[in-house]
């Protein structure tokens, strides 16, 4: 029987299970996702069930002979990072793409720390309060409306103690720019960690690859090919200019127009890597 003690872990999806257990989905440093089965936490006596919630830095021990294992401890691993507002679905978002890509038991501590280090940026991010958004910020807002429908299945995995916690209303805002930068950073270090990265490592093979003038059209399995139909004439499909591809490579967020070109490229990434899979969190950033 396998053994683990003390792995540091996030939760990233929890479901009941018969009577009185869950099953939980976990991110841990060592062993990568997994999932174990939380016995006799929904009994109301259970201190677990407020403990086992996504983006809680968690110390767990499991045990078991195969691929199933069950939690035998849990304990707080450090302060929580209550998320709110946007980055709390953006905290989702992150969980459903580790979820629908990572394989079961393999290991990736590099991707583990730069996920931690990601929801200490959203818990960092600057709030945007506001009560009449424009542009793409009401944008976003017309989506997290939509919360009602999409995040009741969300509102279970908070005990009731803690449901203050989420906004009430969708006004709870973070600049929509800062939070894609966030996002953009950890598709781009997710993509490299699992082999599909797009973008060569020194200075001087990427300048070499892209000219910032010239407009490069993203093939899947094959990468770019110089294009002659320049961005604005597909602003909506897969030719990129240079200039935006190098600012991606560099993750210089500077330009707006780079930021939305980066976003763009990385749907035509994730697609064939997610199949039919929806990535439901995703709905409520949308514009």
């Amino acid at each position: 029987m396998k053994r683990i003690l003390l792995q540091p872990a996030y939760v990233l999806h929890r479901r009941a299970y018969r009577e009185n257990s869950f099953l939980v989905d976990l991110f841990t440093r060592e062993y990568g996702c997994l999932t174990v089965i939380a016995k006799g936490v929904r009994d109301k006596r259970s201190a677990l069930q407020g403990l086992l919630q996504p983006f809680n830095p968690l110390l767990i021990s499991f045990a078991g002979k195969g691929e199933l294992m069950s939690l035998s401890h849990a304990e707080a691993a450090g302060s929580v990072a209550y998320l709110q507002g946007d980055c709390l679905f953006a905290g989702f978002y992150l969980n459903e793409l580790l979820m629908c890509l990572l394989q079961k038991w393999d290991p990736h501590t590099a991707l583990y720390l730069s996920y931690e280090a990601t929801l200490r940026a959203f818990h960092a991010a600057p709030p945007l309060m506001t009560t009449q958004p424009s542009g793409c910020e009401a944008g976003l807002d017309d989506h997290l409306q939509e919360k009602a429908q999409h995040t009741q299945k969300y509102v279970s995995i908070f005990p009731a103690n803690d449901r203050s916690k989420m906004p009430a209303d969708g006004r709870l805002r973070t600049k929509p720019e800062h939070l894609q930068k966030i996002l953009r950073s950890f598709e781009k270090y997710l993509l490299d960690e699992l082999g599909y990265g797009i973008f060569p490592r020194s200075d001087v093979s990427l300048h070499a690859m892209f000219i910032p003038d010239n407009y490069y059209r993203f093939v899947p399995e094959q990468g770019f090919v110089t294009s002659e139909l320049e961005h604005h004439e597909n602003q909506s499909g897969n030719v990129f200019s240079g200039r935006s591809l190098l600012a991606f490579a560099k993750e210089d967020w500077q330009d707006e127009a780079s930021l939305a070109d980066a976003r763009r490229l990385i749907r035509f990434i994730l697609a064939p890597l997610l199949g039919a899979r929806p990535v439901h969190s995703r709905r409520l950033f949308i514009k």
